[in-house]
């Protein structure tokens, strides 16, 4: 896939150095140096194409694109270009919780069944406790990986909520909750709905108005917007087939799978 880097500069420089921080010789120096060994990684790594900031106290004093955002239509990153980001949704999905929580609207230990009346799924493990928002969050809850649903493979065709919340009532827990560390984006799929659920207000929606807007992250969405196709949104690429190279992934939307990779 088309790769995003961010990339954090710590200095101690003086305040008035730091205002204008990309002309010390230093710094140059380091950015110098920096963008030759990405490109470097790039063509070694055979990444399409990467695009890359660095944060100074909250300020972007460099920003560059390498490589490609299409490599068929022959168009380059720039530092405009829009990535999936892909399971950082995670950290949305986080976030959302921990404000319900501060508004006391849900507590980390509920059970996930106080706020999903409709949840069900199979327990391998009597002796297990609830499965409860916090086993949720740290990856703890005993699911697999994913639902039961076929959709990282071929055309990515991703579930809907409904065909997600059907699909649970076949799956099975693998460990007991709160017991084990089992990366699952089923955990967050229903963090997600969780979060849904306790604010009255569609996922897409709570995120967008409590931490994209007043954050002031105006090119980033829930989903990958279909409005920016062939405009800012890179093109993705697969992972490094037999015969060394990459190629296109169709263009999807996460839909149910939004909260755990938007």
């Amino acid at each position: 896939m088309a790769a995003l880097i961010a990339v954090l500069l710590w200095s101690a420089a003086p305040r008035a150095v730091a205002q204008n921080l990309a002309l010390d010789p230093r710094v140059k120096q380091s950015l110098t140096f920096l963008q030759m060994w990405l490109d470097g990684q790039r063509v070694y790594e055979q990444i399409p194409g990467i695009s890359v900031a660095i944060v100074h106290d909250q300020q972007v004093i460099w920003a560059a694109g390498f490589g490609s955002a299409d490599r068929e239509r022959k168009v380059a990153a720039t530092p405009e270009t829009v990535y999936s980001i892909c399971s950082i949704s995670k950290l949305f999905t986080s976030i959302a919780i921990m404000q319900l929580r501060d508004e006391g609207k849900l507590r980390l230990d509920d059970p996930i069944k106080q706020h999903l009346p409709w949840f069900e799924v199979k327990q391998a493990h009597p002796e297990s406790g609830p499965i409860t928002i916090e086993s949720l969050l740290t990856h703890s809850a005993g699911f697999q990986q994913d639902p039961p649903i076929a959709y990282w493979t071929g055309a990515f065709n991703f579930p809907t909520s409904a065909e997600i919340r059907g699909s649970l009532r076949n799956d099975e827990l693998l460990f007991p909750a709160g017991r084990h560390l089992e990366y699952s984006n089923t955990a967050y799929i229903l963090a997600g709905e969780i979060v849904a659920a306790a604010s009255g207000t569609a996922y897409t929606e709570r995120v967008k108005s409590r931490i994209i807007e007043p954050l002031g992250l105006t090119s980033t969405t829930p989903d990958m917007a279909p409005r920016l196709r062939q405009e800012r949104l890179a093109t993705g690429y697969s992972g490094l087939g037999r015969d060394g190279k990459r190629v296109p992934v169709p263009f999807f939307q996460t839909r149910g799978v939004a909260p755990a990779a938007g």
